[in-house]
């Protein structure tokens, strides 16, 4: 038995259903300079789009410093995941989990972002926070999102979503002498979704 959770409402019509689905995943792949093709093993036990979180990133290095150049300074992966929902329902991201470590020196700052989009439409979410010089620390960022800005997958199902992570830290020294910074994200972000009947709110 699937378990909805209604919003009562002194209003007249049909009233919205949600249930926190778990999306089967049919198909996953990941490419960028974070993840290049063929350097991650997707484990087997990756069934849902919550078990992202048990990808292990091994180059999703960002560093700044002396002897590093422009490219070694921002790193991205983007995950394309194929998500099963139930019949006749839609999905969308609700939460995700950003973590990894960062290692800033003197006038060394950092950035992280996260965004999501569905292939064929125009909408993308995203998520940025900044790191300030001297920390050294590991960081986790939990965002819950506003339910008004909600991205909801088409009803007719057929559109991959697209998750973009990406780092960077940037040096205000140019000289040979520029301290060293860098952000490591060891494994993917873990995202949770919600899905609502398609027949409630039409695209």
């Amino acid at each position: 038995m699937r378990l909805c959770i209604l919003f009562i409402a002194i209003v007249t019509g049909t009233l919205p259903c949600y249930s926190m689905v778990k999306g089967k995943i049919s198909n996953l792949a990941l490419n960028g300079s974070g993840c290049p093709v063929g350097t991650i093993e997707i484990p087997g036990d990756i069934l849902k789009i919550q078990d992202l979180k048990k990808l292990a990133l091994s180059e999703m290095i960002a560093e700044t410093g002396d002897g590093l150049t422009p490219s070694d300074s921002r790193k991205f992966c983007q995950a394309t995941v194929d998500v099963k929902v139930p019949q006749g329902w839609q999905y969308a991201v609700k939460r995700f989990d950003y973590q990894g470590l960062v290692d800033l020196g003197e006038r060394v700052f950092g950035e992280v972002e996260i965004s999501y989009y569905f292939q064929g439409q125009g909408q993308t979410d995203r998520f940025k926070a900044r790191l300030s010089q001297f920390t050294k620390e590991r960081f986790e960022f939990i965002n819950d999102v506003d339910p008004a800005s909600l991205l909801w997958s088409p009803c007719g199902g057929g559109r991959a979503l697209n998750i973009n992570m990406a780092i960077g830290v940037r040096s205000r020294v140019t000289n040979d002498l520029a301290p060293y910074g860098a952000i490591v994200v060891e494994q993917f972000p873990g995202i949770e979704i919600m899905a609502r009947r398609c027949t409630i709110l039409a695209e």
